[in-house]
């Protein structure tokens, strides 16, 4: 299914190799509930033609981007190169 949905959003293959973890939380009203999944592309150029700007970061980028609170924690496991819990 994430195969899927990444080709029908961004137009490219990806490789998923599995759900690294899930985050919960309430934020302005609305509840949230991401999924960060470990995936590869596997070629092709994103196509998103709705998005102001996008990037592909490596694992040891993370620390340096602007990152929600609830999902500091995960995003640092994943920078670190650790394994979720």
């Amino acid at each position: 299914a994430l195969r899927r949905e990444i080709m029908e959003e961004i137009g490219i293959p990806i490789e998923s190799d599995r759900l690294y973890d899930l985050v919960s939380y309430v934020l302005d009203n609305t509840h949230w509930i991401v999924l960060f999944f470990l995936a590869h592309p596997r070629g092709g150029e994103a196509e998103i033609p709705n998005a102001v700007e996008y990037l592909w970061a490596r694992p040891g980028d993370l620390p340096n981007l602007n990152i929600l609170a609830p999902d500091a924690p995960v995003v640092r496991r994943l920078a670190g190169g650790g394994e979720n819990t």
